[in-house]
């Protein structure tokens, strides 16, 4: 299996065990894994999950016919899981402060349908994503970080009015 033909590509890894997950993908080449992770293989990365060959069934590109299953996923769902766990928002402002726009629109349609709740970090995360527009702007260029923005303000502008 080529994994590094996946690099900075949408796809949706489905694992051996039937599980699967979607985002942008970095490709990991064996000696930056033994150097940086001391794994002795390839790998991909989707928000900080890492995927050796071994443990991968099949990759699929997402496109216009293979288009996201959900607007996100397992990495954006153990992100909020871990944040109530550890009861500290830490590990949303990881999947948020990334340079990858995909991946951040994707955490975002996760934060909207948690703040929809009870959300108890919700003053935090709307703290984050006002920060997260300056931050954007200046780390990516305005094509890449446009979808980003609109769907920030959009979160703010629903749940400052009710907050």
């Amino acid at each position: 299996m080529n994994l590094e033909q996946y690099d900075d590509l949408c796809v949706r890894i489905v694992l051996i065990g039937g599980e699967y997950f979607e985002g942008a993908c970095q490709y990991f080449g064996r000696e930056y894994n033994e150097a940086e992770l001391g794994i002795d293989s390839e790998s991909l990365n989707i928000a900080g999950w890492l995927f050796r060959p071994e443990d991968i069934a099949k990759i699929i590109v997402i496109d216009e016919d293979h288009p996201y299953l959900e607007p996100y996923g397992r990495p954006e769902k153990e992100a909020v899981a871990d944040t109530l766990k550890d009861n500290d928002p830490w590990w949303i402002d990881d999947l948020l402060f990334t340079e990858e726009p995909r991946n951040i629109v994707r955490m975002l349609a996760c934060l909207d349908d948690c703040l929809a709740g009870d959300f108890p970090f919700r003053n935090e995360v709307l703290a984050m994503i006002e920060r997260l527009i300056p931050y954007v702007e200046k780390v990516m260029t305005p094509d890449e970080n446009k979808e980003v923005i609109e769907a920030s303000r959009r979160i703010l502008e629903t749940y400052k009015k009710e907050g």
